[in-house]
């Protein structure tokens, strides 16, 4: 899921990807707990 979303945001926008970093991150703890 999350690899999917991280592949066809990442490189196409750049003011986006603070944002797309940040639920990434969120993601990742959650997943984490």
């Amino acid at each position: 899921k999350c690899r999917v979303t991280h592949h066809f945001l990442a490189p196409y926008y750049p003011q986006g990807n603070e944002q797309v970093e940040a639920t990434n991150k969120n993601l990742r703890a959650k997943n984490r707990n």
